[in-house]
């Protein structure tokens, strides 16, 4: 509902921020922007984690625009109505449940999927980086060769759609990061963090249970802010993890890793749901502490 707004809220204001231009400025960025608002309205009626990295690329673009039309002149009430509608868009599109909802559309069967938070290292500076990439590289070429900027707008066409394309794979790397319950157990899909999908089954799972601060368990939360969840095991299970800066072994065995779910509510209560074994009060579940090797 909010997105189905923002074209009558929004438009209105960009609209008189463009009157004066060129009718081709006017005309590309009118076809953009319908465009982009079209593509975003199919991803919100069609959840699926590529739908959920089109959805969280348009919206805050819609945003900037709003925000330009303020400062471009536009009229007073008709900028605020879109800056605060456009905000609401921007708001709802990064919400926990709404990551969840777009995550689990993508659920075969009897499998339910909630999403991980992103590592901090990532939302602190880097996801808005790469966001800028890759929605500036989608419309900056047509707007200034629009604009009779041929050599700019040239550059920026030929190397801005190839580098928006290369950002949106690395956003959409954020939208494929869950955990999955299935009949069997519990899988990881972090695709940041582990090389492979990790399947945890129900039977080696003595406890699901949110962190101890004092935790012996591998961490693959990478830092992500919120309330971490630990996952133990009653015999080391093996992980293929990524290599990353400190280059750690690609595959290791564990008695036990940390995950960060967007909702820990919504995971602890679904892992009740699939006969997780989750403690009820304080927990005193004692694990030996886990073990790590590399393959010989």
């Amino acid at each position: 509902m909010s997105w189905a707004l923002v074209a009558f809220l929004v438009s209105p204001a960009v609209g008189q921020a463009l009157d004066g231009r060129s009718a081709a400025v006017t005309a590309v960025a009118a076809a953009l922007g319908w465009l982009l608002w079209t593509a975003a309205l199919v991803a919100t009626l069609v959840p699926r984690t590529t739908s959920l990295t089109v959805y969280r690329t348009i919206a805050p673009g819609t945003l900037v625009a709003a925000v330009w039309s303020a400062l471009g002149g536009g009229g007073p009430l008709a900028t605020a109505v879109a800056v605060a509608s456009a905000a609401l868009a921007v708001v709802v599109a990064f919400l926990s449940v709404t990551g969840d909802v777009f995550v689990d559309g993508s659920s075969y069967g009897p499998e339910r999927r909630l999403a991980l938070r992103p590592p901090a290292t990532l939302v602190l500076g880097v996801v808005q980086v790469t966001w800028l990439v890759a929605f500036g590289g989608l419309v900056a070429g047509p707007l200034l060769l629009a604009a009779r900027q041929w050599v700019f707008g040239g550059v920026l066409l030929a190397a801005g759609w190839p580098a928006a394309w290369y950002a949106l794979q690395r956003l959409h790397l954020l939208a494929r990061r869950w955990v999955v319950f299935v009949p069997a157990g519990l899988v990881v899909h972090d695709p940041i963090t582990l090389a492979d999908a990790a399947l945890f089954a129900r039977r080696s799972i003595v406890a699901v249970r949110p962190a101890p601060v004092d935790n012996p368990s591998i961490d693959l939360t990478r830092n992500a802010l919120g309330l971490a969840i630990e996952i133990l095991f009653d015999q080391p299970q093996e992980l293929s993890i990524s290599p990353g800066r400190r280059q750690p072994p690609d595959s290791v065995a564990v008695r036990g890793v940390l995950c960060t779910p967007s909702r820990p509510a919504a995971f602890l209560d679904a892992a009740r749901g699939h006969r997780l074994p989750v403690p009820v009060g304080p927990s005193h579940t004692a694990v030996p502490p886990p073990t790590t090797s590399s393959p010989s």
